[in-house]
C-alpha cells in the first residue's frame, strides 16, 4: 500500500510536469504533428487572441483539478485510515 501511494504521487506529478496539457510537447502530439495546448496558447497570447487564451488556460486548469481529484480519490481507496473521514 505504501508503495502503491508513493507510485502514485510519483505518477501525478510527473503527469504535470514535461508531457502536462501545457507544455506544448507530449508523445501524442508528437506522433501525429498536432500541436499542444502550450503552444496554442502560446500563439493566441502574440496574435492577441485573448478568447483563445482564456478558453486555454480554462481547460488547463480543469484538466489539473479533475487529475488531483482523482489522485485525492485514489488516496482515499488505498489508505484505509483516510476512509473513516
Amino acid at each position: 500500500s505504501v508503495q502503491a501511494k508513493k507510485y502514485l504521487t510519483q505518477s501525478a506529478v510527473a503527469g504535470g510536469g514535461r508531457h502536462g496539457p501545457a507544455s506544448g510537447t507530449g508523445s501524442g502530439s508528437e506522433i501525429s504533428g498536432a500541436k499542444g495546448m502550450g503552444q496554442m496558447i502560446t500563439t493566441a497570447v502574440l496574435s492577441r487572441e485573448y478568447g483563445v487564451v482564456q478558453a486555454g488556460v480554462m481547460l488547463t486548469a480543469l484538466f489539473f483539478v479533475a487529475v488531483n481529484l482523482v489522485v485525492d480519490q485514489t488516496y482515499r481507496f488505498l489508505d484505509p485510515r483516510l476512509r473513516a473521514r
